[in-house]
Formats: C-alpha cells, structure tokens, sequence
C-alpha cells in the first residue's frame, strides 16, 4: 500500500499545520476580546464567552451585555479554574436601563484575579467578599466598587470618577495602591471607608468629591484635599514627611489623625482656600501652617483671598509648630491645641504713591481667635498683621509670648497684638517690642516677667498677678483697678523714658520692693494723671514693697510726676513710709488747699492745733514723712518725745 504521504509531502503538511495552528494561535492572541453573552447571571466558569471559550492570558474581557445580572467568581473558580483568572483587561459597564455587577463571592485569597487593567462604567459593579483582585496598573471606576469581608484589593492606580460618577465602599480588608488615589478626578465622586486598610502611596480628593473616614485605617504619602475629607473615626497615618495640603475642606469628629505637615491652602494662588473643622478626635501633626505663607513685609501687592481657617471646637490638636500667616486663621472654642512653638504673623504689602511716599497697599492678616478650650505652647510669637484675641479659655504659655512690631513707620500701627478680654493667661515671660502692644480689659493675668522695650502694655480691666520682674525700656504702661506686679527694672535712655498712663478712675498698683536692682542711670519713669494723695492713700497709689527702704535714694531720683494732681510741672518722687511713692513738695498750691510735707526723726509725736497756744492733740497714725491738705486758715504742728 502506497504510504498516504510521501516524505516531502509529509514534512509539508507538518510544516504547514504548524505554521497554521501558530497562526491560529497568534490570530487568537491578537483577538484579545473575549465577551460574557448570557442575559442572565452565571458563573465565570460557565460557557457563555464570545470565543468560545473561558477568559485567558492576553484577553479584554467585557461584561457589558445588557440585562440585570451578575457574573461571580467564587471558590469553584479559583480551585478548578484559576488559568481563567489571569486576564489583561476587564471591563464591567451596563448600557441604559440594565445593571451588571461582576461579584468576586469567597473565592478566596490564594488565587487572586489579575489584570492589568480593570475598568467599571456606568450602570455596574464590582463586588468583593473574601477575594483577590490584583491589578498592576489603573482600576479606573464610574459605578460602584464594594470591598468587605477580609477581600484584599492590589492596583498600582485607583481613580474613583475618572469615567463617570462613582462610589468606593470599602467596609473591610486591605486596600493598597502603590502609585496613588485620585477620587473625582474628571466626575463629583465619593470614596466611603468603614472598617479595613486603604494604603496609598498619594491620596487625592478632588473638588466636589468626598471621602469619609468612619472606621479602619488610612494609610498615605501626601494627602491632597481639594474636595471634602470628612473623618469620624478610625486612624489616618502618613509615610515619613507625608504632607497633609487642603484647598477643600477638613472635618474631623472623632478617630485620629497623624501627618508630618498640614497645609491650607496647598498652593500660592488667588482665591484659593482650605479649611478644617474639628469637632472631636484627636488630630498630632508636626507642623500645621494656615494662610499665605509670605514673608511678612514687602513692596508689591498681595494675593487677596488666599488662605486658611482652621475651627477647633472639641477634640485635641497637638502640633509641634503652628504657623499661622497671611489671610490665615485659626478659631478656638472649645477643645484643646497643645504646640511647641506658635508664630502668628500676617503680611504687609507696601507701595510708593505718586509723591513718593511709601503706602501700605493691602493687608495680609493672622488672627488666632481664643473663645474656650485649652491652648498649650512651649512659646507665642506674635508679629506685625499678627494678632491673639482671647475672650475666654485658657492659655498657658511655659515660655516667651513675644510681641515685634512693623519694621516700617508706615506700618506701625499693624504691629503684633495680643488682646486679653476674658479667660486664663499663664505664662513665664512676656516680651513686648517697639510698637507692639498687648492689652487687657478682662479675664485674668499671670506672668513670671514682662519686658517693656519700646511696646505697650494697657491695663483697663481684669487682674494682673506678676511675680518676677517689669522692665520697662522707653515703654508705654498703663494700668487700672488694684494689681500686683514684680519689682521694676528702667532700662533705656533719657531720649525714650518710659510712661505710666493712669486711668481716671481709683486705682492701685503694687509692685515688689526694687532697691535690690541696678537701673540704667540714663532712664527715666513719668508717671502721668496721677490724682493721689500726698500723704497716701487716695485716689491713685502706687505703692513699692512695704517700707520706704523699697527704693533707693537714686531709683527714687528717676521717678517724676507729670502735673500731679492738677498742679503745672514735673516733680520728683518721694516714697512713705508704708512705700508709697507721692510727688515731693514742701509746699504748693493744690485745687483744694495747702500740701504740707513734714519729716522728722525717730522717737518723736507728731501734734497739732488750730492756735500757735495750743491746745495740741497728737495727729493719729502719723509717720516722717507726713503730708497731708490743710483748707484752715492756720495749722501748727509741734514735736514731742
């Protein structure tokens, strides 16, 4: 029998049936698109593939027939099947009036379904329950994604919104995207974490999206905020110097936040705004920086309507530094705000009119507003356009609070404030500079130090208890009611004495004995209003230590009156003997008599009559020196032992 092919023959025919079922093989490779035609639901492994076969490596897979359905994968697929869970794309989308969701249903981890893309439209679904979904490059979502019951989620970049509206649900397991997360990229979209692990390398929230924090953990790099991120529990962590940067808005009631920096906004630009709002929680961030960060004087003109607010009303917020800067912000009624250093300064923004002469062109404001809570800072710095307002709470200061003023004349009057109307303020040492002005009308005052270079300290109300130290430095000082302060140090020059502004009404200050110090020779303290007597207590006092001996000869030297007592001139002052100081004057003329002042030395009485013959009585608590006003047409005085 003839062989049915001769050698050559068969050769060809096993050549041409390779080159033929390689190009079969190649012509399947490259028809990559391999469709889910069943109308109804099923199982992945089931025979309803446009091939004709179950989905493989190098295929699109589309499940975007139409119908109400859903295609599951579950653990007969991934023990019995899983060469069908290795795929490059997958597409689940739904057109008008139909809903596909692909459901991954307890397949469990081992065997992961892979891709290099994942795509779900309009109209569809995914949903994880005990699975794997491993995607090397983009999941990118327009429907909706639910991940839950311990299902783990792999992806180099998830973008929730890039295609359409959509929604992430992640109720449990892990969630990691080694590239990042962008939610609301191109459509209004929200990302809902109620429990499980979200990790990625960058988090972006755009404008009009939110992602809402219930439970579980956030894991980030940089987090980017241009949208909404609303936290009620769980925990947000950052890699090492993640930054925190929100143009959008920030609310935290409850859970924790940790970031290496936050910033509001994240960018120089007009009219562009970031805002948090803590109502609970606890929110421990190294460094926190709100507003236009700007250097604080400059020529030009400023980027109005750029900055940050920050609104603690409960919940703890604990930063290493805080800086709060131009159109910046931060609002404190209740909670508490525990930092290492706090900077409050805004900007200044000079120009040259016509004439040449330099204008303050726009403002750039700071302002920390105290209402209630707690504010905790190792140190306060308050520059010019700077301002603290307390109205109430609690400060405590372990440090400096120093005040600085504008460098430029023109800019004086926006030097840095602090405002004390209500509430607690502690702190060691309080440092006012040359035009800066702190001022009080309420609340309560206790401070080690306070240094009066070249700044104001106006006292109209409240209580000051200081325990250490006035100095007072070419300073503008005023006071009111009955207050207690530290010993007094004049330091400066005669070209900038120092001023005491005494209020109309009564008042007394007392001050610690200051013999013990060295003032500056060259300075010098006026003291103006004064409406006392001069025998002591009346309306104003001003009383050092408890003795005459609570100020030196020279110290006393540099003390002078400014028309006491409606009287014309400067006079020096002279201290009593329970160390009061009054003006020194033998004799003159006074609104309502004759001041006469009477010294003499110990172990004497001091007596009085009306008549040179007597009869004399002894004048009750009298003491070298006595001064007191006479309306009588005659006094005499007599000494006895």
């Amino acid at each position: 029998m003839k062989p049915f092919l001769s050698r050559v023959s068969w050769v060809r025919f096993v050549i041409l049936t390779g080159v033929l079922f390689f190009g079969g093989w190649c012509l399947r490779a490259n028809s990559l698109t391999d469709s889910w035609t069943n109308s109804v639901s099923g199982y992945w492994e089931d025979p309803y593939w446009s091939l004709g076969a179950l989905p493989g490596a190098g295929q699109t897979v589309l499940f975007t027939n139409a119908g109400w359905k859903a295609l599951a994968i579950g653990a007969n697929t991934a023990q019995n099947f899983p060469q069908t869970l290795t795929v490059d794309s997958i597409t689940v989308s739904s057109p008008t009036n139909s809903f596909n969701t692909l459901l991954l249903n307890y397949a469990g981890l081992q065997t992961p379904l892979t891709a290099n893309a994942l795509t779900v439209g309009s109209n569809s679904a995914v949903v994880m329950y005990s699975s794997s979904l491993h995607v090397s490059n983009n999941i990118s979502i327009g429907g909706a994604f639910t991940q839950d019951v311990s299902s783990e989620v792999a992806n180099g970049n998830l973008s929730v919104g890039n295609v359409g509206p959509a929604v992430y649900n992640l109720i449990g397991g892990t969630l990691k995207s080694s590239s990042g997360e962008d939610v609301g990229f191109s459509f209004p979209s929200t990302f809902v974490q109620q429990g499980g692990t979200n990790d990625s390398y960058v988090l972006g929230v755009h404008a009009g999206s939110e992602y809402d924090l219930d439970e579980g953990e956030l894991i980030a790099g940089d987090r980017v905020i241009r949208g909404t991120l609303k936290q009620q529990g769980g925990r947000m962590n950052a890699y090492n110097e993640g930054l925190f940067r929100i143009t959008g808005n920030f609310s935290q009631s409850g859970g924790i936040c940790n970031a290496f920096e936050m910033d509001m906004p994240d960018v120089v630009a007009n009219n562009v705004f970031g805002s948090v709002l803590q109502t609970g929680g606890t929110n421990q961030t190294s460094f926190v920086n709100l507003g236009y960060q700007y250097p604080g004087e400059s020529d030009g003109s400023g980027l109005f309507g750029s900055g940050g607010a920050y609104t603690l009303s409960g919940g703890a917020l604990i930063t290493t530094a805080s800086r709060i800067a131009a159109y910046g912000t931060m609002e404190q009624s209740g909670g508490s705000h525990l930092v290492g250093g706090l900077n409050i300064g805004g900007a200044i923004f000079y120009y040259y009119g016509r004439d040449g002469i330099l204008i303050v062109n726009a403002v750039g404001p700071a302002t920390y507003l105290l209402e209630a809570g707690m504010l905790s800072a190792q140190g306060i710095g308050i520059a010019p356009a700077g301002t603290l307002a307390q109205s109430g709470g609690t400060n405590q200061v372990a440090g400096d609070i120093a005040l600085t003023g504008a460098g430029n004349p023109v800019g004086y009057g926006l030097s840095g404030q602090y405002q004390l109307t209500g509430g607690w303020l502690t702190a060691s040492n309080l440092i006012v500079s040359f035009p800066a002005t702190f001022s009080q009308s309420g609340g309560q005052l206790l401070v080690s130090n306070i240094q009066l270079i070249g700044g104001s300290f106006s006292q109209s109300g409240g209580a000051v208890t200081q325990s250490g130290v006035l100095t007072l430095a070419g300073a503008s000082w005023s006071a009111a009611g009955e207050q207690h302060f530290g010993q007094l140090q004049l330091s400066g020059s005669s070209n900038s004495a120092s001023v005491l502004n005494l209020p109309v009404a009564a008042c007394a200050l007392r001050l610690a004995g200051s013999s013990g110090l060295i003032w500056s020779n060259a300075a010098v303290l006026k003291i103006e209003n004064w409406r006392g007597s001069p025998s002591g207590g009346g309306q104003h006092q001003i009383i050092f230590g408890t003795d005459a001996a609570a100020l030196t000869a020279q110290q006393l030297s540099q003390i002078q009156f400014h028309n006491p007592g409606g009287s014309s001139g400067m006079f020096p002052a002279m201290i009593l003997a329970n160390g009061e100081i009054v003006p020194s004057q033998w004799l003159s003329s006074q609104p309502n008599g004759i001041a006469l002042v009477l010294q003499w030395g110990n172990g004497f009485i001091l007596q009085s009559a009306t008549n040179i013959g007597g009869p004399y009585q002894n004048v009750s608590g009298a003491a070298s020196p006595y001064t007191n006003q006479f309306s009588e047409p005659q006094r005499f005085f007599r000494l006895r032992k």
